[in-house]
């Protein structure tokens, strides 16, 4: 697992992420998005508003951000290999023999509940304000 504040993602630090496919978005205790990706970091950026995949709007996750400034610079980005996830499939999944970064994202959400999450997340946590 890489742990990375997002003002250090900000300052262009580029952690090797190569083995990593889940990632989560949190603050301490609150964690509010898990997501995955081939193409990890890009996918991250994104949501900070920088990246290639840019489709025009932001993220739920990039408001969430820009909302809480400049506080948010110090939450922090989770990069979790399959090796991290496997023991929350195994967990939520006890059948399934063959793991996949969909399952792995769909463990991580199971376990984590992160408020922004609505799909595979039957009991997100709401997050007072």
């Amino acid at each position: 697992m890489i742990k990375l504040t997002i003002d250090k993602l900000l300052k262009r630090t580029e952690p090797d992420c190569s083995e990593c496919c889940v990632y989560v978005f949190r603050d301490m205790e609150a964690v509010f998005y898990v997501g995955s990706a081939t193409r990890i970091l890009s996918r991250v950026l994104t949501h900070l508003g920088r990246g290639p995949w840019s489709w025009g709007g932001q993220s739920a996750m990039a408001r969430l951000l820009i909302a809480n400034a400049p506080a948010s610079r110090d939450w922090q980005v989770e990069f979790l290999t399959m090796a991290d996830c496997v023991p929350y499939v195994k967990r939520y999944f006890p059948a399934v023999k063959q793991y996949s970064i969909a399952l792995a994202e769909k463990a991580m959400i199971r376990h984590y509940r992160p408020c922004l999450n609505d799909v595979d997340n039957p009991a997100f946590t709401i997050v007072k304000g």
